[in-house]
C-alpha cells in the first residue's frame, strides 16, 4: 500500500504502528551485549503495550524482532531495501513479521535508500532507544529536534559517538524500561526462566 507520512511516500505491507511506540535500531554497531540488550528492550515494549519498531539496512535486527515476538507485540521494519527487494530476499522474515501484526515500510519500491529508511523510522516513532558505533548522532538529533524522547543504551559509552552523545544531553540507559520511574514491566536474566535468547534465560517482572 502506498501512503504519506510527514510529506514523505512510503509503501508498506502489513499494519502501521500505533503512536505508542519506540524506534530500537542499531547505528554502526554490533557488539553482542548489545544484541542482548535489543532483546530485552524489545521484550520490556512489547510486555508494555508498545509497538517496536527498527530500522534495516539490510534484514533487520533478530535481538528486537525476537523480543517483540516473545513480549506478545508488534514489530514495524522500515526498510532501506525497497519494498519488493526485501519481500524476495528475506520473505520468510516478511512473514513472520507480519503474522505479529506488524509491517514493512520503505521509501521505495526497488533499490535502497538508507537515509530515506533511517529518516522515516524517526518520524515514525514516537520515542527511541539506540545502539551507536560509529553513526546516529543525525538520528538522534532529528528526534530531539522533534521532541521526541531519545536515549542511546550505556555500553554505546563504549565508543567514542556514544560518549560525544551522552555528553551532548543524551541519555544512557541499560534498557527500555530504565526510561521510566515506574516502568510495568522489567526484564531480567535468571537461570530457568520464560524467555531464553543467544543461550541465555530470561523472566520479567510485571505490574498490573
Amino acid at each position: 500500500m502506498l501512503s504519506l507520512i510527514d510529506g514523505i511516500p512510503v509503501l508498506y505491507m502489513g499494519n502501521l504502528p500505533y503512536e505508542k511506540n519506540v524506534l530500537l535500531a542499531s547505528f554502526s554497531s554490533s557488539a553482542t551485549r548489545q544484541h542482548e540488550e535489543m532483546y530485552i528492550s524489545a521484550l520490556e515494549a512489547s510486555l508494555m503495550g508498545y509497538d517496536v519498531l527498527t530500522e534495516a539496512d539490510t534484514y533487520g535486527m533478530t535481538s528486537v524482532i525476537q523480543g517483540a515476538e516473545d513480549g506478545g507485540g508488534r514489530v514495524h521494519l522500515v526498510s532501506a531495501i525497497g519494498i519488493e527487494g526485501y519481500r524476495e530476499r528475506y520473505r520468510k522474515r516478511m512473514i513472520r513479521i507480519l503474522l505479529t501484526g506488524g509491517s514493512v515500510i520503505s521509501t521505495v519500491l526497488s533499490g535502497k535508500d538508507i537515509q530515506g529508511a533511517r529518516e522515516l523510522s524517526c518520524r515514525l516513532a514516537s520515542s527511541a532507544l539506540l545502539a551507536t558505533g560509529r553513526g546516529a548522532e543525525k538520528e538522534v538529533s532529528m528526534l530531539l529536534d522533534d521532541g521526541k524522547e531519545a536515549a542511546i543504551l550505556r555500553s554505546s559509552l563504549e565508543n567514542r559517538m556514544g560518549r560525544d552523545l551522552f555528553l551532548s544531553g543524551c541519555r544512557a540507559v541499560s534498557s527500555f524500561s530504565s526510561l521510566f520511574e515506574n516502568p510495568s514491566a522489567v526484564v531480567f536474566e535468571t537461570v530457568r526462566g520464560r524467555y531464553s535468547f543467544m543461550g541465555k534465560e530470561y523472566d520479567a517482572a510485571i505490574v498490573r
